[in-house]
């Protein structure tokens, strides 16, 4: 069972003051409020976002018109965040709001692509349908970042502890150490008197310096958010080795799923789902050269094949792809076998990146528990001959 809301509810002529004055679509205050209420909340609830998703679809299916279906599932949400937009929208459709044009209230939760496709789906009587792959791109996504985290997890880790263990030795041992060498007469070698200078800055610094530190690395994120820098970090990230090429990959590997999704809902020209699937890109580098081969194909310079290839990022191999979708009439169903074959091989970079990462990482924490054991216990011959005097 299908519900379009291509039309606003017919209206009594005497109410039609009281709903301008509630809002454009005749939303209440209440829900105005509720709308604003969750976008205060912070980023969207991504990791919930796929099984609401799936449940809505399930329930529409079944039946249930999308502001019961929303009141259902509302109470099985955990997100404070997704929850307060899902109440949002279930006040507006009750209100007689389209469900896309509800969701464009909450960009936070509800991004463009999302209500794009609900949008399609609204039009086309179908949006049960829509939903379900929609949801599995979601949930596609997210296995992905998931996995991307989890492979960067350990090494960060490891790299978090030598540095706060080193922070330790070199504020605490290496003075004990030194002032033992010195009392004797033992001349240092260079590691020592790199460590003993270092530990003279660490105490100079102080604890201090170590929780400005810690705070500076909880903001970073922050900073690095903001769309100048960004621009700058994410090109600079496309060039470094293992990183780069996974980096790449994966924001190709979601513009292609959410490509061959819009184009699935036969209500959104080629030029418009690139550029909308384009935003999905978590490099904005390779997002923004994504959205030039969208400009490249609206104004009627290149096909998609051709617009693509022109940006640099997408395998020669998925261009072909597309190239021979063109040809025969069958774009959709080959960029939906792109897609497939992207997110296998991103799998697989991840793990190459983790058999890079993880050895790198050990590396770098033998090489500094090293140094330390050096430096510290490196005297230790000269110590010994001056006893021996």
């Amino acid at each position: 069972m299908s519900f379009t809301y291509d039309a606003e509810p017919a209206v009594a002529p005497a109410d039609r003051a009281g709903e301008r004055s509630r809002g454009e679509h005749g939303e209440s205050a209440f829900a105005t409020a509720l709308a604003y209420l969750a976008s205060l909340h912070g980023p969207a609830a991504k990791r919930e976002l796929p099984d609401f998703t799936r449940q809505l679809a399930t329930l529409l299916q079944a039946g249930t018109n999308p502001p019961e279906a929303l009141e259902t599932l509302r109470g099985e949400i955990q997100s404070r965040e997704l929850r307060a937009a899902v109440t949002a929208l279930e006040v507006a459709t009750k209100r007689g709001l389209p469900l896309h044009a509800a969701m464009r209230r909450h960009p936070r939760v509800f991004d463009r692509v999302y209500t794009e496709i609900v949008a399609a789906g609204v039009k086309a009587g179908t949006l049960e349908k829509m939903l379900v792959p929609l949801a599995d791109g979601l949930v596609t996504a997210e296995k992905i970042r998931s996995k991307v985290a989890r492979a960067m997890i350990q090494p960060l880790f490891s790299l978090a502890a030598t540095f706060l263990g080193g922070w330790y030795v070199i504020q605490k041992v290496v003075p004990t150490f030194a002032g033992i060498y010195e009392r004797e007469g033992v001349e240092l070698p260079a590691v020592t008197r790199a460590l003993l200078a270092l530990a003279e800055a660490a105490e100079s610094v102080g604890d201090a310096g170590l929780i400005a530190a810690g705070l500076a690395l909880l903001a970073l994120p922050r900073v690095l958010a903001a769309p100048a820098v960004r621009a700058v970090t994410d090109r600079v990230v496309l060039r470094l080795p293992i990183v780069g090429p996974l980096a790449r990959i994966s924001s190709v590997s979601s513009f292609m799923r959410f490509f061959s999704m819009l184009l699935a809902t036969d209500a959104i020209q080629e030029a418009e789902a690139i550029e909308l699937a384009a935003q999905t890109a978590r490099n904005s580098d390779v997002a923004a050269r994504l959205a030039n081969a969208a400009r490249d194909v609206a104004a009627g310079t290149h096909k998609v094949s051709g617009a693509l290839k022109k940006t640099g990022v997408v395998p020669p191999v998925y261009v072909q792809i597309l190239r021979t979708g063109e040809n025969t009439g069958k774009l959709t169903d080959l960029a939906t076998y792109a897609a497939n074959r992207l997110e296998e091989k991103v799998m697989d970079q991840v793990e190459k990146a983790q058999a890079a990462v993880v050895p790198l990482a050990t590396c770098v924490v033998i090489a500094v528990v090293a140094v330390m054991l050096v430096g510290l216990y490196g005297p230790m011959t000269g110590l010994y001959q001056v006893l021996l005097r």
